[in-house]
């Protein structure tokens, strides 16, 4: 399985940037499929970089057991994480 095409454009976008897939599969529960990468990803960026689609959502964990951020497809049960900026 591959990260659905809402997020894929996200994804292509932090590899050409040099960032790297850390894990990938099932890694939580409530999605179907995940990405999660080794270095931080910019918000700002991707958001003013990228057209992303309406079901394309940003995310916050405040779990200090899972710190994390990112974007997920409410559409496809996807999502593509990263370690929160510092």
């Amino acid at each position: 399985m591959e990260i659905c095409r809402h997020l894929r454009k996200i994804l292509d976008f932090e590899l050409q940037k040099g960032n790297a897939i850390k894990h990938k599969g099932q890694l939580w529960t409530k999605m179907e499929y995940s990405v999660y990468l080794e270095k931080p990803m910019d918000k700002n960026v991707i958001e003013n970089t990228l057209k992303l689609d309406s079901c394309v959502k940003y995310s916050v964990s405040k779990d200090p057991h899972f710190l994390m951020h990112g974007f997920y497809c409410t559409e496809c049960i996807h999502n593509i994480d990263s370690p929160p900026q510092e």
